[in-house]
């Protein structure tokens, strides 16, 4: 996140700068302060073993140091997340477990209308962190279809929020 912000003579940022640098931070705690997908049931298509340590839930759970993630060689995987109400958002953030390295490819974010599925952004990579912005919709259900990812794709995070709060 490179701001370029140049120290002025005196060796400061200037008045300016630091104003709509705090008026960004403002934003970004509005924006990110409450994730709208905690608090939901999570199920995945495919999980690692049948154990704990790597359910879909790993990816709500706050920590950066679990995750979920799908067998050895199961390129693609389907998870879906069911708020506790509907909710409406703009903003979807991604994280995969990058010690684990970048592995998805590609992936699409769905909504449930009206009992049919939609899809309202798609994205390659998503790597440390992917924020997919879009048109604000309201759904109870989300879904995150990995269409390609190499050896097997992670998600150590997963966020919904509503930027126009």
């Amino acid at each position: 996140f490179l701001l370029n912000f140049p120290p002025d003579r005196r060796g400061l940022i200037h008045e300016n700068d630091a104003a709509r640098a705090a008026e960004l931070g403002a934003v970004l705690r509005r924006t990110f302060g409450r994730n709208l997908a905690a608090g939901a049931s999570v199920t995945a298509s495919h999980s690692k073993g049948t154990g704990p340590e790597f359910a879909p839930e790993r990816c709500l759970d706050g920590d950066s140091k679990t995750f979920w993630t799908a067998d050895d060689g199961q390129e693609s995987a389907r998870l879906e997340f069911e708020l506790p109400e509907s909710r409406t958002f703009d903003v979807a953030m991604l994280q995969e477990c990058i010690r684990e390295g970048q592995r998805i490819e590609g992936f699409r974010l769905d909504i449930e209308e009206s009992g049919k599925w939609r899809t309202v952004a798609e994205s390659t990579v998503v790597g440390f962190k992917r924020l997919l912005r879009f048109e604000p919709v309201a759904s109870r259900k989300v879904r995150i279809e990995i269409t390609a990812s190499r050896i097997r794709p992670t998600l150590s995070a997963f966020g919904l929020y509503n930027s126009r709060i």
